[in-house]
């Protein structure tokens, strides 16, 4: 099985979609990959990036059931609250409340615990979620993250979002796309760049606004100390937005925590080279 060719970034048929209800009443919009075999073992949860959807991680769900066939556990991906299909509600953001929406459609699933696997964003999100929730967490799986952004981080993050602001998502298209992929990955998978951009454009301004401050503000630093459960930490060799001392410090934080490096990548690894990070996931919670 290989994921190598000309790729698209939504499915070719759209995934199932079912919906839960966040504490807020907020509506969250699950992507469904595969339905679930057995209730009793713990499904596989994606969390996305920033500004794009559940269906970033179909690459990576297609190689899971390829190299995994037998795992019963359904594979589904969350749609953050300002993202996607979902609703909005909340006046802010915050990495807690992210956390507590996971949580909202673990239970709504009827299912005690999930392998979190998050990347950008959502790597954030389940660093906080395995600290505030650490027995809902069977594993989790953080790519491209980081624990905290530094001193500088809302500074920054609102430097961001005010270019948003006042001159649309358009704006930051020539900043994020040599961020997110490595040159040759552009020059090879052009459709493919283009079909994230066009749904990182589509994003609502005030959400990535209220995103932006909640990265800003993210500190998982203590929360963490909560977890100490299975954990991998992928890194692309050429991140340079959440750089390999990112992911080493979050490594460094739980205890036996694996830390992979994926060469020739930047940010987007689930995106550049799914097949590995499947390979990766599958390692941990086998």
């Amino acid at each position: 099985m290989t994921l190598k060719g000309i790729r698209r970034y939504a499915p070719i048929q759209p995934a199932i979609e079912v919906r839960a209800e966040a504490k807020d009443a907020c509506l969250l919009n699950i992507r469904v990959f595969k339905e679930a075999k057995a209730k009793d073992v713990p499904p596989i949860l994606f969390v996305h990036a920033l500004a794009l959807d559940g269906d970033m991680w179909q690459g990576v769900a297609k190689a899971i059931e390829c190299a995994a066939p037998s795992f019963s556990g359904g594979i589904y991906a969350l749609d953050c609250r300002g993202h996607g299909k979902s609703g909005t509600a909340a006046a802010e953001f915050s990495t807690k409340q992210f956390a507590e929406d996971l949580l909202s459609v673990l239970e709504q699933m009827e299912v005690s615990s999930a392998h979190i696997v998050g990347c950008s964003m959502g790597g954030t999100i389940a660093l906080s979620f395995a600290g505030h929730f650490p027995f809902q967490a069977a594993s989790i799986t953080v790519i491209d993250a980081s624990i905290w952004y530094g001193l500088d981080a809302p500074k920054n993050w609102e430097k961001r979002a005010q270019t948003a602001v006042e001159g649309g998502m358009q704006a930051l298209i020539e900043f994020q796309r040599p961020r997110w992929f490595s040159p040759g990955f552009i020059d090879e998978q052009t459709q493919f760049v283009e079909d994230c951009l066009k749904i990182f454009t589509s994003n609502q301004i005030s959400n990535y606004v209220k995103s932006c401050h909640m990265l800003g503000l993210a500190d998982e630093r203590e929360i963490i100390k909560n977890y100490s459960g299975p954990t991998m930490v992928i890194v692309g060799e050429e991140d340079y937005a959440t750089p390999l001392s990112m992911a080493e410090d979050i490594a460094l934080r739980i205890p036996n925590a694996k830390l992979r490096v994926i060469p020739q990548t930047r940010h987007f690894t689930p995106l550049e080279a799914p097949e590995i990070v499947a390979e990766y996931i599958l390692e941990l919670i086998r």
